[in-house]
């Protein structure tokens, strides 16, 4: 009998949960040529991502063009949708745009898009400085940093939905990433979240220096560049290929979680059962 209300108990547990599974990004594209063939690099683990090590496949976003793909410089997914975002960072007059996507496959090819937005709510000037894009699920943001500018201060705006994020509309708030100091801070080319941790890679395009990545552990701590929790270089195939990362980003599926309505029945059955089994070892007098 007890053994029969345990085994119950832990089927419903396991109806109502799921495991997690996370697929992680880096972009690289060189900006500084208009030849170049951008690709996207996958991996299972974020650290894996952090240092580029332990890939796990290649893709070429080439569905709509080598010519669309080099403008190709940030990406991004909120766990439901992906999106990419093309920028041509050579030039001041062209217009930005995202395309967004259904799935994983989609938007590491540039295939089967689903929408085209341009995010000019607060203008084509504004819009040109975007080199960064990222979402841990519950809030948007776009990095607006002028390469062309060194004394420019980058800055993120952060918005409530997909659609504003994508038009660059509504937004909540605006954060100034220079807690480290604006000199650093103008080298952020990317930025994302697993939902649990935040990175930002630093990553001075007209140099031959070392990109890094640093982590934080909150999302406020990753638009200040405050209260750093790690930092990685991503020179794992050789700093040569790391200097052409452009963006990065995650996708976690099937977030573990217990459904909350089932939660007090499970509670109730295993507390039942260890009460049945207390009175069956209990000596009889």
């Amino acid at each position: 009998m007890v053994k029969r209300i345990l085994l119950t108990a832990i089927l419903i547990f396991i109806s109502n949960s799921s495991i997690a599974s996370a697929i992680y990004w880096n972009l690289f594209n060189d900006t500084t040529s208009n030849t170049s063939v951008p690709s996207y690099v996958t991996y299972s683990t974020l650290e894996d991502m952090l240092t580029d090590t332990n890939r796990v496949d290649i893709f070429s976003p080439d569905g709509y063009g080598s010519n669309v793909a080099n403008n190709l410089v940030a990406t991004g997914s909120d766990g439901t949708h992906f999106w990419n975002f093309f920028n041509n960072l050579s030039t001041a007059t062209s217009i930005p745009s995202f395309s967004t996507y259904s799935d994983i496959n989609g938007m590491l090819n540039d295939t089967n898009r689903t929408g085209f937005y341009e995010p000019t709510g607060y203008s084509v000037e504004i819009a040109n400085n975007i080199i960064a894009t990222g979402s841990d699920g519950t809030t948007y943001w776009n990095l607006f940093n002028n390469l062309s500018n060194p004394n420019g201060i980058p800055v993120y705006a952060t918005y409530a939905s997909l659609m504003d994020m994508l038009a660059d509309t509504n937004r909540i708030d605006i954060f100034s990433p220079t807690g480290y100091s604006a000199d650093i801070a103008n080298n952020i080319v990317a930025s994302g979240s697993d939902g649990q941790f935040y990175w930002s890679l630093f990553n001075d395009l007209s140099s031959s220096g070392v990109p890094s990545y640093v982590t934080y552990a909150t999302l406020d701590d990753m638009l200040k560049d405050e209260n750093r929790l790690n930092l990685y270089e991503p020179i794992g195939y050789g700093l040569d290929i790391a200097n052409r990362i452009i963006g990065s980003g995650a996708f976690v599926s099937n977030a573990t979680n217990v459904n909350a309505p089932y939660t007090l029945p499970v509670l109730a059955l295993l507390l039942f059962a260890l009460t049945l089994q207390t009175k069956q070892k209990r000596p009889h007098k």
